[in-house]
């Protein structure tokens, strides 16, 4: 079967979000978004490897960002700040 670049990009878009979505729905349009760039990256440079970095590249930003975040509901439930969950 003959899918052309279009065809591929959507095919491995689709097998991506399939692979990495949880039980989230809104998670699925996250990795269909990230799983079109990554696809991109490849066909624009014909390289795997430069897909692998930019994938390796946003989970780094991915993790970074939720180390950085402050979770708010400590202060709205007047818990223990000392605990990481509050609720």
């Amino acid at each position: 079967v003959v899918l052309g670049r279009a065809g591929a990009l959507a095919a491995s878009t689709a097998l991506f979000a399939a692979a990495h979505v949880r039980r989230q729905r809104a998670g699925a349009v996250v990795h269909l978004a990230t799983g079109s760039a990554f696809g991109t990256v490849y066909l624009a440079t014909g390289r795997l490897v430069a897909a692998v970095a930019a994938h390796g590249s946003y989970n780094l930003l991915v993790g970074a960002a939720t180390l950085a975040e402050r979770d708010m509901s400590i202060a709205d439930t007047g818990g223990r700040r000392d605990r990481l969950l509050a609720s």
